[in-house]
């Protein structure tokens, strides 16, 4: 009990440390004090609630100071392309990592982040605590800027069971999206990063690009997750923001109306990929 007090004081202390400049703060002094006082008598679950409000706040700030200030810098983008190679190469908690370093390596763009929405949840310190939903039809984040949505979802599975769990979950979120957007006039994109893609999953995207039973393409383009850390690495290093890598996404979707089959789209999007990143560093400055 009195081990767990000590932890709650602490979290008490970091929480009203991170709100103390904050104009209007979502946790005010005035809670602190009150929480204060009923830390040094509260029972066991009492401490816990009060335990869980303080981790909620934390990573409120602590998810606001990423987004507004932690992520534009040269340390913290670097270590968002390391944790990468460590995804590709290391399988402990790998998948959770995906999600979380995908919406960070967004979040890290140069401009406005302020809708780069996570479904997932996270701990205080900013390390993944559990996957987005698997209820509800919810996507893995959301990606807004300008009229349009981008859609990525992340996943590890490869082969068939990639098709058969991944394929239709990522065409449903888009389905839906944009059938929630269809009298805005919002365009929405899925994006699906993976290790390596499976060709039924190729083969699948590759048509809805094109068309689909709705009347009007469901797109998503397939990246892996090597080419996806490869271009965010350009990107950072040229300022790009996300309108620059909307434009290869979008780039990416476009091209299958002039190939013939997913296999030729395949081999284009490692030439498109190439191609965006050598004209951003040629061009850049």
């Amino acid at each position: 009990m009195d081990e767990r007090r000590e932890l709650v004081q602490d979290k008490l202390d970091i929480a009203s440390k991170l709100y103390s400049e904050v104009p209007e703060p979502a946790f005010t002094s005035q809670r602190a004090s009150d929480l204060l006082k009923s830390v040094v008598r509260a029972p066991i679950a009492t401490l816990k609630d009060i335990e869980s409000e303080l981790d909620s706040v934390v990573l409120e700030r602590k998810e606001q100071l990423f987004v507004q200030v932690e992520s534009k810098s040269r340390a913290v983008r670097r270590e968002i392309l390391e944790r990468f190679d460590t995804i590709l190469t290391d399988n402990d908690m790998s998948a959770l990592w995906l999600e979380v370093n995908t919406w960070k390596a967004f979040v890290a763009l140069n401009g406005d982040h302020k809708k780069v929405v996570h479904n997932f949840k996270m701990n205080p310190d900013l390390t993944p605590k559990s996957f987005a939903p698997g209820t509800g039809n919810t996507p893995d984040m959301e990606v807004y800027y300008n009229n349009s949505i981008i859609l990525p979802e992340v996943s590890l599975m490869t082969g068939v069971q990639q098709w058969e769990h991944e394929g239709s979950s990522v065409i449903d979120h888009v389905l839906r999206k944009i059938e929630q957007n269809k009298d805005t006039g919002k365009r929405v994109i899925g994006l699906f990063i993976s290790s390596r893609m499976n060709v039924r999953t190729m083969w699948q995207f590759f048509l809805l690009n094109r068309e689909s039973w709705i009347g009007q393409p469901v797109p998503v383009v397939p990246l892996t997750i090597k080419q996806f850390s490869e271009t965010m690495k350009v990107a950072y290093k040229t300022d790009a923001s996300i309108y620059d890598v909307a434009a290869l996404v979008d780039g990416i979707s476009q091209v299958t109306l002039s190939m013939n089959n997913y296999e030729e789209w395949s081999k284009g999007i490692e030439i498109l990929v190439d191609t965006w990143m050598k004209d951003r560093v040629e061009n850049y400055g």
